[in-house]
């Protein structure tokens, strides 16, 4: 008899550096009996905490692959996952067992086993129901119940409130849970106007953070200020000025801020970030020149950061940065490497008739997405102005247009009017209209995420808020549905794919005929028609979108708004400072519990030795499996179940059992070994190297 002995950790160090790699699947087996068990069925959810049970708040995940075989490679049955997650395989031999293979859309990988949870391979018979597969969305800290959530915040005083001297804090952070303060409508829970959360970093050290991203598999955040004229509000881009990145650490304890250094300054590298596609003689004006958005690759090791003044993106290589030993390990000029957006963008042609403002980013499994406005500055009307998404394949650095809209087919407002037009950007001097302030909105993206079906979401704001002093321009939030060819569709009357507001018809954005149909998913209104001020961010243990706001859960301040990703409701938030203000600019989030790395997870008979798990080939229970470190030493020993599984896990949440150990410490980059004792031969299981 030959031990077929499946193991689904590809490279340890991959694991801890990048994302965790889970191979999990929730189903019952329930055996089909007699003629008519042809089907399988089952639902593909978000297990959003990353706990291997399907709980009533995580979402069934659409448009995931989902194939059945017979015995090899023969695909007999495939489908997708429906908008909510349902499947049903069909044409299958009542009584007959199948090998089911589940494939999570790109940026997620499998969630952790669990009593819901088992493989993303398994052997079902037909007619079984209730087989079910729960993915993870990594790097988020959805497995933290508590994570640290970062914001920055410009640098506006309270009208109403003024201060005894003027701001100087641009960076905050807060729990998630510890500081949650829960709100279903305006009024219906009443908060002082700034709620309990820690100032973190002055503007003098980092400036106004635009964008943050942190470091995978650590608590560093690489922070990349704003350039904007109006240095009074924004600051004029902290210790080493707009040219550079600066990096904090949030290491202490529950994942709060230790320190802050430069990273690297572009400027002194040689790379200039002045405005080479300037649009009009007045100058400096905001999204022509600095940085824009930034991300960092699954590997933690690059960078990559928007240079707004020559419209092209920057790789730098920060592998050998130790950050005790900056600056001395800073990155070189040779560590940075430049990348070109395409000519034609949205159908319009660059230098012809706009330039591409790339003042957003965030990356996706192993892919960069790229966000901005085709601002159509070089037409003399408003038809060429696109809010445009790119993905830079960070292998080859090949760049494809993924999504685009156009913002001037349908209204918008801000916190005080409705029914203002979206236009190109245009040359200064910006200038107050009749009151409220600055009346059209040029949209400039200022929060980008993926949401927990996969879908993008986007924030715009107003460009005129950056050049000129005024607290009352804010923007909105809009959503699109990943269909299942992988292509985006926008959100329309409030409604995205299944899913509709839950206050249809009485959110202030709706009741003014406002956004895309008339109407906007997430309720980011209440008070005002309109409350969005920038950073956007998917807290993904939770299923809320995390968005910057004025007056986010009470009036009179400025801070964060959690609205629901199923129905756009609001959920909660938090006050962080006084005044009705547009302050809170970028958003990222720092984990006191990392994503557990999991190895494991099968052990079956190889009947006919061919190495390939067939449907009618029996697992193998009661077989012990040892873990290894790189010495050759047995840190941990299971014991596959009644279904040959079996897991080795850092998982501080979850208690062991005779199959499955969690609370392990495992070593980044270190190599590790999972053998069963005493089989010899072709049986035997390599050593796992990082």
């Amino acid at each position: 008899m030959k031990v077929g002995f499946k193991d689904n950790l590809f490279t340890f160090k991959l694991l801890l550096m990048v994302f965790p790699k889970f191979l999990s699947v929730a189903f019952i087996v329930v055996y089909a009996v007699g003629v008519f068990g042809q089907n399988i069925t089952g639902i593909v959810f978000n297990d959003s905490n990353n706990n291997g049970v399907k709980e009533a708040s995580e979402v069934g995940f659409p448009n995931a692959k989902v194939n059945a075989y017979l015995n090899g490679n023969t695909l007999v049955s495939t489908t997708s996952s429906s908008n909510t997650g349902t499947y049903t395989l069909t044409g299958l031999t009542a009584g007959t067992k199948y090998r089911i293979e589940f494939v999570p859309y790109a940026g997620f990988t499998d969630g952790a086993i669990g009593t819901s949870n088992l493989s993303s391979v398994q052997f079902v018979t037909a007619g079984s129901t209730n087989v079910n597969f729960g993915i993870f969305y990594p790097g988020k800290c959805g497995t933290d119940p508590d994570p640290r959530l970062i914001a920055s915040c410009g640098l506006f005083e309270d009208p109403l409130n003024p201060p005894a001297t003027p701001p100087t804090i641009s960076v905050a952070s807060w729990r998630y849970q510890t500081d949650f303060y829960p709100q279903t409508k305006w009024g219906a829970f009443n908060y002082p106007p700034v709620q309990p959360h820690q100032d973190d970093i002055l503007a003098t050290n980092v400036g106004v953070p635009w964008a943050l991203a942190k470091i995978p598999s650590t608590n560093y955040v690489i922070i990349s200020p704003i350039s904007s004229p109006v240095t009074s509000v924004f600051s004029n881009g902290g210790a080493s000025g707009t040219t550079a990145l600066y990096i904090a650490d949030y290491s202490g304890a529950n994942a709060t801020y230790v320190s802050n250094k430069t990273l690297l300054q572009f400027s002194s590298l040689g790379y200039s970030l002045n405005a080479e596609h300037p649009i009009g003689t007045i100058q400096p004006r905001f999204g022509e020149y600095g940085l824009g958005g930034i991300a960092v690759s699954g590997d933690g090791k690059y960078v990559y950061a928007a240079n707004l003044g020559r419209g092209n993106i920057l790789r730098v290589d920060i592998s050998g940065v130790n950050y005790a030993s900056l600056p001395s390990t800073a990155p070189t000029a040779a560590n940075v490497t430049e990348i070109q957006f395409p000519t034609v963008i949205a159908g319009f042609t660059s230098g012809v008739d706009g330039y591409f403002r790339a003042t957003a980013m965030e990356r996706n499994s192993d892919d960069m997405y790229l966000a901005g406005t085709f601002d159509g500055s070089l037409r003399s009307n408003n038809s060429a102005v696109r809010v445009v998404v790119f993905k830079l394949n960070t292998t080859t650095n090949a760049i494809t247009e993924v999504f685009n809209y156009n913002p001037n087919s349908f209204i918008v407002g801000n916190i005080k009017v409705t029914g203002l037009a979206q236009t190109r950007w245009t040359a200064g001097p910006d200038v107050n209209g009749s009151v409220p302030g600055y009346k059209d909105v040029q949209p400039v993206v200022s929060g980008f995420d993926f949401d927990n079906y996969g879908a993008i979401t986007l924030g715009i704001t107003n460009r005129g808020v950056y050049n000129l002093q005024t607290d009352n321009e804010t923007g909105y939030v809009i959503s699109t549905w990943r269909n299942a060819d992988g292509t985006f569709t926008l959100e329309n009357a409030g409604i995205r794919g299944p899913l509709s507001q839950v206050n249809d018809g009485t959110t202030m954005h709706e009741l003014f005929n406002t956004g895309p149909g008339g109407d906007l998913f997430y309720d980011q209104s209440i008070g005002h028609p309109y409350l969005f001020s920038g950073g956007l961010l998917n807290v993904t243990g939770k299923n809320v979108m995390a968005m910057g706001l004025t007056d986010p859960i009470m009036v009179q301040s400025f801070g964060v708004r959690y609205d629901g990703q199923s129905d756009g409701g609001i959920v909660g938030g938090i006050g962080l400072g006084g005044g009705k203000l547009f302050a809170i600019v970028g958003a990222d989030v720092v984990c006191t519990i990392k994503d557990p790395v999991e190895i494991g997870n099968y052990v079956w008979n190889d009947t006919n030795s061919n190495g390939i798990q067939d449907g009618n080939e029996p697992a193998l229970a009661n077989v012990t499996v040892q873990l290894l470190n790189s010495t050759g030493t047995v840190i941990a020993t299971a014991t596959t179940d009644a279904n040959g599984y079996y897991v080795f896990s850092s998982d501080p949440n979850r208690s062991s059992t005779s199959s499955s150990r969690y609370q392990l410490n495992f070593t980044p980059g270190a190599s590790y070994t999972v053998r069963i004792p005493n089989v010899s031969g072709g049986s035997q299981q390599s050593v796992l190297t990082g």
